[in-house]
């Protein structure tokens, strides 16, 4: 599949280990520049109610077998030390957290003039073009229906219809899981204009390294790209990576043949 990164040249290192290194940066799940999305006290409320809705309260003190499960986290690395005598809650609150702990996002369109405009410094950086087959799509909402499906009451309510369910824990369960992997690639309609894609790696992952097949494929040249930094890119990326220039038609970004 196809992914694009916008990228800025006004500090190049990073695009240049990119294109030399073939891997990705995952920056912190903190740095997101979307205040809505993926706030602690959402992660929380599917947590609460999966717990509620197995008879455990989430501010529960821990008990011998919640330290001995903890220490056995901990030796993993899913989660820190600090965690060993946490509540249930937040015991798991931190293992997700971990395992969701470092992103990159990428997207599925390389001619918004707006992408150009915040990410691309202006239309005068480049956009790469991936084949990237680990990405997971980002699904958009309405804001107020972001709110209410992540909310507690509205996992408490889901959770109270399954009890009546055949292997109601393990459908919990289940769902529980789903639900938190729908919070991870959620957003509201104010983004939609990006298409955005993403990885997610664990707290231990600083880089997304290329698998087998994945590559990067082709550069697209801004349309008021310095031709010093074109030329640049001309003798620095592979012979089989091909730059492409591009111009502002009809209020987007088209390649120029």
């Amino acid at each position: 599949m196809k992914l694009y990164k916008y990228r800025s040249l006004e500090n190049a290192w990073n695009t240049i280990d990119i294109i030399l290194n073939r891997r990705l940066y995952l920056a912190p799940l903190e740095s997101l520049n979307d205040p809505m999305e993926l706030k602690t006290e959402q992660v929380k409320a599917v947590i609460e109610a999966h717990l509620r809705g197995n008879g455990i309260e989430y501010s529960k003190p821990a008990t011998e077998g919640d330290i001995a499960f903890a220490k056995s986290l901990v030796e993993q690395d899913l989660i820190s030390a600090e965690f060993i005598h946490a509540s249930t809650g937040d015991l798991l609150l931190a293992m997700i957290s971990r395992i969701y702990a470092r992103v990159c996002s990428l997207s599925g369109n390389p001619r918004s003039i707006t992408m150009w405009s915040h990410y691309a410094n202006a239309h005068k950086g480049i956009c790469l073009e991936f084949e990237i087959n680990s990405a997971s799509p980002i699904k958009y909402w309405e804001a107020e229906k972001f709110e209410r499906r992540f909310s507690a009451r509205h996992m408490r309510r889901l959770f109270a219809r399954f009890d009546a369910k055949e292997n109601s824990t393990m459908t919990k369960l289940a769902y529980t899981v789903e639900k938190l992997k729908r919070l991870y690639s959620a957003k509201t309609y104010d983004w939609a204009y990006e298409y955005e894609w993403r990885i997610f790696r664990s707290e231990s992952d600083r880089y997304y390294n290329f698998k087998d097949g994945e590559y990067l494929s082709r550069i697209l040249a801004g349309p008021r790209i310095d031709d010093l930094h074109h030329d640049l890119l001309t003798k620095l990326a592979p012979s089989t990576v091909p730059i492409i220039k591009t111009s502002i038609v009809d209020g987007v970004v088209r390649e120029v043949s």
